[in-house]
């Protein structure tokens, strides 16, 4: 769908460094899960709407509606993580045994005596 394909974009401009983001913008997304990413594309898709509602009348506004870096910036202030830093340390400690193969062998050397 169009909406996928739009979302599919502003992910690869971010990925790529055509959409650079500051060291702080990096962390804060970082503490993001993916639900919580998908929240701030619709948050700046929404900003991007309004911002299209409230320009010059209809016959002068552009066709296309444009999510740009100042909605995405916009929308990552906007956006909460939905899990604190203390819950994710906690779920990742719960779950690390369940990720891998590597994860595993830590756990062996950490049984194993020395």
């Amino acid at each position: 769908s169009k909406r996928k394909m739009m979302d599919v974009h502003l992910v690869e401009s971010i990925s790529t460094g055509m959409f650079p983001l500051s060291c702080d913008e990096t962390d804060l997304l970082a503490q993001f899960s993916p639900a919580d990413i998908k929240a701030v594309l619709d948050t700046a898709q929404l900003e991007a709407i309004h911002q299209h509602l409230e320009a010059p009348p209809p016959s002068l506004r552009p066709s296309v509606l444009c999510i740009h870096e100042q909605h995405f910036r916009q929308a990552l202030l906007l956006t909460r993580p939905s899990v604190s830093v203390q819950d994710r340390a906690t779920l990742n400690h719960i779950y690390q045994p369940f990720l891998g193969t590597s994860t595993r062998d830590s756990y062996i050397k950490k049984a194993s005596p020395t």
